[in-house]
């Protein structure tokens, strides 16, 4: 099974990690998260839109229709996914309790679907959003 985690997921659950008990495994993980956060690490930062993201409301306020096929849709709603997953992660961080990204499981259980869903509804509405669940009251 192939998993991809994002260079911020792996920033925000080495940062919860607060008990090393390790004194080596303390320095791996502050240099790890210090190289992250450098302006110069090519990392992309949270909260982010792609470079389409302004051509697609430029053309929604000409009243361009959007293409479901287009590169710049299926970037932008990709682009839309990883920072509602961003979001979860960041509030993760702080408040210290687990903040699920709600959605149906038929999305869950395949990202295609939910991709097109979401182009869907992007291209018809012009809208993109995110539900969180409710947090976990037991912290991390």
């Amino acid at each position: 099974m192939n998993c991809h985690w994002s260079w911020y997921s792996l920033v925000t659950h080495a940062l919860l990690v607060e008990n090393y008990k390790n004194d080596a495994k303390r320095y791996i993980r502050d240099e790890f998260c210090r190289y992250i956060s450098h302006d110069s690490d090519g990392v992309c930062k949270i909260l982010k839109m792609n470079f389409e993201w302004s051509d697609l409301v430029q053309g929604e306020l000409s009243i361009t229709p959007l293409i479901k096929k287009s590169e710049a849709v299926l970037k932008t709603v990709t682009t839309w996914h990883q920072e509602s997953r961003n979001i979860c992660l960041i509030m993760r961080r702080d408040l210290s309790v687990f903040v699920p990204l709600k959605m149906p499981h038929s999305h869950q259980t395949d990202p295609v679907l939910r991709l097109k869903v979401n182009v869907d509804k992007l291209v018809t509405e012009f809208e993109l959003t995110c539900t969180l669940g409710k947090p976990e009251i037991v912290p991390c």
